[in-house]
């Protein structure tokens, strides 16, 4: 495979030393975008990036081309890109960022069918749902003397944490105690232990 970067000014180099042709200027980039089967974008969020793939930029991708998209949200056209995807300009894309997030519920890439879009939506997006289904069922379970599975148990919990280490940002000492440890202690505990203590 073939990886070819885009960069704003020339380098000093012509492969990086990950094997990555770089090249620079708008005829290049032109140039990249209609050869290219993937276009990953990895721009970050300025002024001068703000909407930068928009519907031109799509029409010159070749019909069976992937968008990628894992730089910041507003570097795309989300309108733009939803377009591009239903009407057949480009076959699919990835969008991991958005412009606003979480991806409102009115946004036109809510629409395109999963065989053309996958979107990466986060955890916190469904957190206040899923954190009023966490607490009514353990207090309901609890309270009501019914034992909840151990392994539903364990899963609650895991992403119950799972979502407080995103929050505080502490992925790696709060995924090991996930991991490794709570697991094995919520399932050893009594229910009413876990709700009232």
């Amino acid at each position: 495979m073939e990886v070819t970067g885009v960069k704003r000014s020339a380098s000093t180099k012509e492969v990086d030393e990950y094997g990555t042709r770089l090249v620079h200027g708008d005829a290049e980039r032109e140039r990249v975008l209609r050869e290219s089967d993937f276009v990953v974008n990895i721009l970050p969020g300025t002024e001068e990036t703000k909407r930068f793939f928009n519907k031109e930029l799509f029409a010159m991708m070749k019909p069976s081309a992937v968008y990628i998209s894992i730089g910041r949200g507003i570097t795309q056209n989300e309108d733009d890109l939803a377009c591009a995807l239903r009407n057949g300009v480009i076959r699919g894309a990835s969008v991991d960022v958005f412009e606003k997030e979480p991806l409102p519920t009115e946004s036109p890439l809510w629409d395109i069918s999963d065989d053309k879009l996958l979107l990466t939506v986060a955890f916190y997006f469904f957190f206040g749902q899923f954190l009023q289904y966490f607490v009514l069922n353990f207090f309901f379970f609890g309270f009501a003397g019914i034992s909840m599975n151990c392994r539903l148990r364990s899963f609650c919990c895991r992403c119950f944490f799972l979502h407080i280490a995103f929050l505080c940002d502490q992925w790696e000492l709060v995924l090991f105690i996930i991991t490794f440890f709570l697991p094995i202690v919520i399932e050893k505990l009594p229910l009413c232990w876990l709700v009232c203590g």
